[in-house]
């Protein structure tokens, strides 16, 4: 009921906030530097990304607003303006429930052969690239990117015209030299062929990684001028993983000021095109990153799945888990939140109430937990309440420990401040200049925003449109924001200021973990 009123509100909104911009935008640019921290901006000098700042409107605050934080569901959050419960797109991989086998549908083969579009599909949700044809007959949608398939999936859909990106093939780890720029004729997804010539001069390119996937795109945007262009740029997520993020800033500072460069070359492609005046830029990331401790040995999770006679189906390493009997999931999760375990900061399991999904907090979890914190993750828990969502969820504490044998010094998986924390800048005609705003902006308001900005009103989603983003937007979507702000603020502010790990807290997280280390779940390759 809540949902429809706000859906009324926003479509009476709309109409004001219309005749608010007589001349609306005609283009979108949209980036997403994966893996990108706020608080990286401090290790590089990013002029390029520092000018849209001072140009249009940053929020300081912006969160993904939603689980799980990673790669392919947040991309496909940007592109819909929907939650995971929403688009069906819950992580790298879940359980399927038909067959109550593990879906891994973000390798290469299914995105190129349309299976990982058939699930937005098949949720028959909205898209940025549906609404612009529906306004513009003649529009044109194109995702791009570099190694990172399941990002630009995320961003194609189920509805861009045209999707690029490197099969699959990386050499190195991403973000490092050597990674393969081989490209085939399967490297988009079926139904988003770029034309021949496009394709023709993409496939000689000589460029890699993060300039690999934007001279790609600008490939795109001067062949075909799309309404909105959509870029994934990998490089800033593949090294914060393999160098643990500011604890090298050594490291991390020539990939951010290479991600800086290539929206330099895009904001002067637009320019020589000369449509720059009339593109609304944005500019933010699918997830942040925590800087993971020294790793210790973690069980707690199998010796629960033991003692409950359930095998673990799949998981995300650490957060969420599917178990192959739904009906026990509270009975593990409460196995697990008794061990107590120190990372845990809560744990929670699907349940059905009333016909539809929900998660319900442990039995320890009910008992201990923060009531402000409660609330935070109850509202987390309903974005991914879906049949596909999660079995259990286990909320981690901040900087907690990643464990032994997992290859890599960062993560995101983790439910913390550090991995939901994002930049987010919006820049171009209707937009507000030199803003800086404390609103908890969510992925899922990026589309409404963004739509109402080019003229076309947003329907079916799950965010709203950021009204303080406007010149004029007109007191209805203003009323709105207000109102989802007095809601979602103390939500974000009590994951913020959830307290850090200290010294001999022995930050042990449940997971995973046999004989011999670490196994995760099978996933794509190619980073997070």
């Amino acid at each position: 009921m809540r949902r429809l009123l706000l859906s009324v509100l926003l479509a009476g909104a709309f109409s004001a906030a219309c005749q608010a911009f007589a001349a609306p935008a005609e283009y979108l640019a949209l980036v997403v530097i994966d893996g990108m921290r706020p608080d990286y901006m401090s290790l590089a000098s990013m002029p390029n990304l520092k000018k849209l700042i001072g140009d249009g409107v940053y929020y300081d605050g912006a969160w993904v607003g939603g689980v799980v934080n990673n790669t392919p569901p947040s991309h496909a959050s940007i592109s819909t303006g929907c939650f995971t419960r929403t688009h069906g797109i819950v992580a790298f991989t879940w359980k399927d429930p038909a067959t109550n086998r593990e879906s891994n549908l973000t390798r290469p083969q299914p995105i190129e052969n349309g299976e990982f579009a058939k699930v937005i599909s098949d949720h028959h949700v909205p898209s940025i690239a549906k609404s612009l044809r529906e306004r513009y007959p003649d529009a044109r949608t194109v995702a791009a990117g570099a190694h990172k398939f399941h990002a630009v999936a995320g961003l194609a859909g189920d509805s861009a015209d045209y999707s690029i990106f490197i099969g699959g093939r990386p050499a190195g780890e991403q973000g490092e030299e050597g990674s393969s720029t081989d490209i085939g004729e399967g490297d988009f997804v079926r139904g988003q062929r770029p034309p021949a010539e496009s394709m023709r001069k993409i496939m000689a390119l000589t460029t890699a990684g993060d300039d690999w996937g934007m001279d790609a795109a600008i490939v795109m945007l001067n062949d075909v001028k799309p309404r909105a262009l959509l870029v994934n740029l990998p490089a800033v997520d593949g090294t914060g993983h393999a160098v643990g993020g500011r604890r090298s800033p050594d490291k991390m500072t020539p990939v951010l000021e290479n991600a800086d460069k290539q929206v330099g070359k895009l904001i002067e492609a637009y320019k020589k095109l000369g449509i720059y005046d009339k593109t609304v830029f944005v500019v933010t990331a699918d997830h942040g990153m925590m800087e993971s401790q020294p790793p210790v040995a973690w069980e707690t999770v199998d010796r629960a799945a033991d003692k409950a006679a359930v095998g673990i189906v799949t998981s995300s390493g650490t957060g969420a888990i599917w178990i192959s009997d739904s009906s026990k999931s509270k009975e593990v999760v409460d196995l697990i939140m008794a061990a107590n375990p120190p990372a845990a900061a809560a744990g929670y399991y699907k349940a059905r109430e009333g016909g539809e999904f929900v998660y319900k907090p442990a039995d320890a979890t009910a008992k201990s937990i923060d009531p402000g914190l409660a609330k935070t993750y109850a509202y987390l828990m309903s974005t991914i309440a879906c049949p596909n969502g999660p079995d259990i969820f286990i909320c981690s504490r901040e900087m907690s420990r990643v464990p032994a044998g997992f290859p890599r010094r960062g993560k995101h998986y983790q439910l913390a401040w550090s991995t939901q924390h994002i930049p987010m800048v919006f820049a171009g005609p209707g937009v507000r200049k030199g803003v800086i705003s404390h609103s908890p902006a969510r992925l899922v308001d990026i589309a409404p925003t963004v739509l109402t900005l080019l003229g076309v009103q947003p329907k079916g989603m799950d965010g709203l449109p950021l009204a303080d983003a406007m010149k004029t937007p007109g007191s209805a979507l203003t009323q709105a924001q207000e109102q989802t702000n007095r809601t979602l603020i103390p939500l974000r502010d009590a994951l913020r200021d959830q307290p850090k790990y200290e010294p001999g807290d022995n930050p042990t997280l449940p997971g995973r973990a046999r004989a011999g280390g670490y196994r995760p779940s099978s996933r794509a390759p190619g980073g997070e």
